[in-house]
């Protein structure tokens, strides 16, 4: 079982814990004076450098042991406005997989073919379901599509279902 850890989060509640517990045991106040003192407050010019202390070393621990899906050198393949793109593990996929961790990686190129016939054929169903939608909703008289293009998404349907593209 995979676990994902959100590490700002994380690093952010940790080193807020040990800050309230340091100022606590000093006597000091954390937050600035105001009638709001714990709704929308900010802490004191003190207290916020103790607190970037606290999460730079809180943010460091949790990522630098972190697991990434591949290793270095490591072929994957991506699905990218619709295509296939071939890539190898490196300090840039690292840094494109923290800006977007739920990415999709395939292993093998068959894979992420795969994927991308079923994404295909998904896009087809949903056009063909809309078009049948509006035949019903609003009748034969306002329907923008030709007889070739129904009967093209026809064949595509008869496609997908003959060829398994949506198998699970």
């Amino acid at each position: 079982m995979e676990i994902k850890i959100n590490a700002v989060e994380v690093a952010t509640r940790l080193a807020h814990r040990q800050l309230i517990i340091d100022f606590k045991v000093k006597g000091l106040k954390v937050y600035e004076e105001n009638i709001n003192e714990f709704i929308g407050s900010k802490y004191t010019e003190q207290a916020q450098a103790i607190f970037d202390v606290h999460y730079d070393y809180y943010y460091d621990k949790i990522t630098r042991n972190q697991v990434y899906p591949l290793r270095e050198g490591n072929s994957y393949y991506t699905i990218e406005d619709n295509r296939i793109i071939k890539s190898v593990w490196d300090d840039e996929s690292i840094k494109m997989y923290k800006e977007n961790p739920n990415q999709v990686y395939f292993k093998s190129e068959e894979q992420a073919i795969q994927r991308w016939k079923e994404l295909n054929a998904l896009k087809c169903l949903k056009s063909c379901y809309d078009l049948l939608v509006r035949v019903e909703n609003e009748g034969m008289i306002d329907y923008h599509y030709t007889k070739e293009e129904v009967t093209k998404m026809l064949n595509e349907i008869e496609y997908i279902r003959t060829k398994n593209l949506l198998k699970h």
